[in-house]
């Protein structure tokens, strides 16, 4: 009868590995180059398009970075940056979004958009949005229309802080929240609204400096 000992097995388990050679697992990370091939194409009017190619999804990335952000505001006029932001959003020239945001929203869903937004920091604006394969030209059309069109579409009968819209509650709870002496029934639905716009808005909700002190946007 062949008699096994368990206590053999593991000493003999923990010399084969104490004779394995020594890996260097921080040297072999640190060895590892990341690599993402790209096209970059600058156009005659100065816009630089940088494309990578990834075949395992039906899906394109659209993402526009514009360089210019709350740094570029001067004191006293502070919140003009993350106002265009949203003005982006509420239509140009040849697209007519409407008097809100939603109408921006709902014509990108139609065609199968996800993931899109736009963000405000103090060196850049984004726009960005994951659209179908199929659906790339009008994103790109959209996006080219209120890149170059948007002036057009601007005047004092437009809401740019339309009822209902991202900005609008931001300045809403702000309201409250910094009033001299806040009414507590208020603050708490106040700040309910602003945290629910902070959750699905990144930095733009959340960052005072880029979106403007209180005092400059309430004149």
């Amino acid at each position: 009868m062949l008699i096994r000992k368990p206590g053999l097995h593991i000493c003999g388990l923990i010399l084969s590995l104490l004779s394995l050679p020594p890996v260097h697992g921080a040297e072999s990370v640190l060895d590892v180059k990341i690599d993402i091939p790209y096209k970059k194409f600058v156009l005659p009017n100065g816009l630089t398009r940088i494309v990578h190619e990834d075949h395992k999804a039906p899906i394109v990335a659209v993402n526009l970075w514009y360089h210019v952000g709350s740094k570029n505001e001067k004191p006293g006029k502070t919140g003009f940056a993350h106002l265009f932001e949203h003005l982006m959003f509420t239509g140009s020239e040849h697209f007519k979004g409407g008097a809100d945001q939603r109408a921006f929203f709902e014509v990108m869903e139609q065609i199968g958009a996800t993931d899109l937004n736009g963000t405000t920091s103090e060196d850049r604006t984004d726009f960005f949005e994951n659209v179908p394969r199929n659906a790339l030209d009008v994103a790109l059309w959209i996006e080219s229309d209120r890149m170059g069109h948007l002036l057009g579409a601007i005047d004092q009968a437009k809401p740019a802080l339309a009822p209902g819209s991202r900005a609008q509650t931001v300045q809403a709870g702000r309201g409250v929240l910094t009033a001299p002496t806040p009414d507590p029934a208020a603050v708490r639905p106040a700040v309910a609204q602003v945290a629910e716009v902070a959750k699905g808005g990144g930095v733009d909700a959340c960052i005072p400096a880029t979106a403007g002190r209180t005092s400059n946007i309430s004149q």
